[in-house]
């Protein structure tokens, strides 16, 4: 029994020992170390593109305010000269200042007032004329207050165009709002059906080579997540629920079942024109 308790207090063994133990408890804090750096870098690169999400989010919704701002205060101006213009929807110089402006900046693919009855009586060009559209969504919401409608394809503009353009950019945006009286009473609907291609092709230039190279992409939504722009994701997908509204970005697991790193800016309601978009950045979180 001496013997073999004089040799567990050993030195050499002992020494073994004490060096076995402190070399694990080294590669345990190596490792721990390791981890714990891994995830701040991990944590660094997602709030970097998260960061450049946000960025090119906010960059792509000021874009299109200003687009939306011009055609809006232009649907106001003709509002306010169908007010005072004499002989009311019947004048015929209406249809002649619609075609006048359609063709000056070709940004209408059509503009036309509609009585309270839902016909059109004035329109550009003629187009429509005595058409009956009481039951399209504009007209009922624009005897409201101002209306902007979702982007869709441009099918006036796709004929006038002959399709010489991609049918990728034929986009179009009803603009619609009420004409009233002194006494406040509608009179009837100013209506525009407003070109969108150019803000699109905008929209597309803000998607940056390296933002390609990492997958990332800049879609447009409405406010219930339906995916309006581009047109190979509508109807297909969905933008999910944010977990922190006021979070700038968040990782969200999108109806395509993967994770996204996610960016979401909401379009403002200005000049009392109802945009009831979202500019939605993603970019895989595995990408």
């Amino acid at each position: 029994m001496k013997l073999t308790w004089t040799r567990r207090l050993h030195p050499g063994n002992f020494r073994g020992r004490l060096t076995l133990w402190f070399g694990l408890l080294s590669l345990a804090t190596v490792m721990s170390v390791g981890l714990y750096i891994g995830r701040i870098a991990t944590q660094e690169i997602a709030d970097f593109g998260g960061q450049a999400l946000q960025v090119n989010a906010r960059s792509v919704a000021g874009m299109l305010m200003t687009h939306g701002t011009e055609r809006g205060k232009e649907v106001h101006l003709l509002q306010r000269i169908l007010i005072t213009m004499p002989g009311g929807l019947d004048n015929p110089a209406l249809s002649e200042l619609f075609t006048l402006r359609q063709q000056t900046y070709d940004e209408y693919a059509w503009v036309g007032v509609v009585d309270p009855s839902g016909t059109v009586r004035q329109a550009s060009q003629g187009m429509l004329v005595g058409a009956k559209v009481a039951q399209q969504p504009w007209f009922q919401a624009a005897l409201k207050g101002p209306y902007v409608g979702d982007m869709h394809k441009a099918v006036l503009r796709a004929k006038q165009t002959e399709r010489r353009e991609p049918e990728e950019h034929l986009n179009s945006v009803d603009l619609a709002m009420p004409i009233l009286d002194e006494r406040g009473r509608v009179r009837g609907v100013l209506a525009t059906s407003a070109d969108w291609s150019q803000a699109t092709r905008a929209l597309e230039t803000m998607v940056t080579q390296n933002m390609a190279q990492r997958q990332a992409e800049v879609l447009l939504a409405d406010l219930s997540g339906n995916i309006v722009y581009p047109r190979k994701h509508v109807g297909s997908l969905q933008v999910p629920q944010r977990q922190d509204p006021t979070a700038p970005f968040e990782v969200l697991r999108w109806n395509d079942g993967q994770d996204y790193l996610t960016s979401m800016v909401d379009l403002p309601a200005k000049d009392g024109m109802p945009w009831s978009w979202r500019i939605v950045s993603r970019q895989p979180l595995a990408g």
